[in-house]
C-alpha cells in the first residue's frame, strides 16, 4: 500500500487568467481620459449651483456667470461645452446673473431675463437655465432715459394733481366725501 501524500490545493489556471484580465481592464479604465468637467469655482463647498449655456444646440464658451447671496460672491466663465458650476457655502437663496455683454453678437436672453433667483431644495445641487434667443440688444443712452423718465414722471404727477384738485373741489363745496371719485379718475385716465 502506498502512503497518501498530502493534498495540494490547486487553483485552476482559468480563474487566475480571468482575475488577471479583470485587473488589467480596471487598470486601463482608470488611466483613460475622463470627460471634460464644467468650469468650477468654490469646489471646497458642499452645495453647488450649475448650468449649461447653449444657443441653438451649440454650447457658448466664455459666458460670464456670477452668483451672489448670503454674503458670498463668485464669478465663473462657461467652458468649451457651455457648462459652468459654482460652489456655495450654505443652503439658501442666491441670485444668479448671466452677463449679457459676454454673449456673442445677435444672441440675447429671450425669456425670464438674465437674473434668476436660485433656492436649494432637498438636494445639494441646483441647476439654473437661461433661455437664449436671437435678437438685437438695444442700449439707451443716459440722456434719453432721463428725458423719458422726466416726461413720464410729469405726466403721472399731473394726473395725481388733477385727481387731488377734483377731490378738494367736491369736498370744499359740499362738505361730503365722494367715495366714487377714485373710480371716476380711473375711468377718466
Amino acid at each position: 500500500m502506498k502512503p497518501i501524500a498530502p493534498a495540494r490545493k490547486r487553483v485552476p489556471r482559468m480563474i487566475i487568467i480571468l482575475f488577471g484580465m479583470l485587473f488589467a481592464a480596471l487598470s486601463l479604465s482608470t488611466l483613460s481620459s475622463s470627460p471634460a468637467h464644467a468650469d468650477e469655482v468654490g469646489t471646497e463647498y458642499d452645495y453647488k449651483i450649475s448650468g449649461n449655456v447653449q444657443f441653438g444646440g451649440d454650447p457658448l464658451d466664455g459666458v460670464n456667470i456670477s452668483v451672489k447671496g448670503g454674503g458670498y460672491t463668485a464669478d465663473v466663465n462657461t467652458d468649451a461645452e457651455g457648462k459652468w458650476a459654482i460652489g456655495v457655502p450654505d443652503k439658501g437663496t442666491y441670485t444668479v446673473t448671466l452677463d449679457e455683454e459676454t454673449l456673442p453678437s445677435g444672441v440675447i436672453v429671450a425669456k425670464g431675463g438674465n437674473v434668476i433667483e436660485a433656492e436649494f431644495g432637498l438636494t445639494k445641487t441646483k441647476s439654473v437655465n437661461f433661455f437664449l434667443g436671437q435678437g438685437e440688444r438695444v442700449t439707451v443712452s443716459f440722456f434719453n432715459q432721463f428725458v423719458e423718465r422726466l416726461v413720464n414722471g410729469l405726466n403721472f404727477g399731473l394726473l395725481l394733481a388733477l385727481a387731488a384738485i377734483g377731490l378738494s373741489l367736491i369736498f370744499g363745496t359740499t362738505g361730503l366725501s365722494n367715495f366714487a371719485h377714485a373710480e371716476m379718475i380711473t375711468f377718466g385716465a
